[in-house]
């Protein structure tokens, strides 16, 4: 009896993720009293007066939406390099595809298939859905949409 090896894992889906990850991250910047040149500062060490107290927590505010947010995409990149792992050893029709997750949703997309005979019978919509939930194109022609899904998915491209 043969022992089957485990797929190896696409190291460069994985460097694109980590790469999109990096260009999320550039775009956090500083906020914005910074950027203008005016930190809150305190003087001879006495507390910030109310005005700059209320600037410092919108500024605060601020910053906790953005790490929200970074959190999420975070979350979503690392369940879909596992889930296109995963997917990626599919071979029989009636396997369990392992979903994948929408930062704009903030969890799995509704939408997606459950096998892989479910993926080869999308209809062109929930193709656009999911491309959609994923942050990516959602323009061309059906098949182009279809080929871009199943690379997103991390299905192997059976079209070389």
């Amino acid at each position: 009896m043969a022992v089957q090896m485990p797929v190896s894992p696409d190291f460069e889906l994985i460097a694109t993720a980590y790469a999109t990850l990096s260009q999320e991250f550039s775009r956090f910047g500083n906020p914005p009293m910074l950027r203008e040149g005016n930190p809150p500062t305190l003087h001879e060490g006495n507390p910030p007066t109310l005005q700059e107290g209320n600037q410092i927590l919108e500024e605060l505010r601020a910053l906790q939406k953005q790490v929200a947010a970074l959190q999420s995409l975070i979350t979503a990149i690392n369940e879909n390099t596992i889930a296109r792992l995963h997917n990626n050893s599919i071979s029989k029709p009636d396997q369990i595809l392992m979903p994948l997750h929408s930062a704009f949703l903030r969890g799995p997309i509704p939408s997606f298939p459950e096998t892989l005979n479910d993926f080869n019978n999308l209809p062109l919509h929930v193709i656009a859905k999911t491309l959609w939930a994923l942050g990516t194109h959602t323009v061309g022609d059906p098949a182009a949409l279809k080929h871009r899904l199943k690379l997103q998915c991390g299905l192997k491209d059976d079209s070389s």
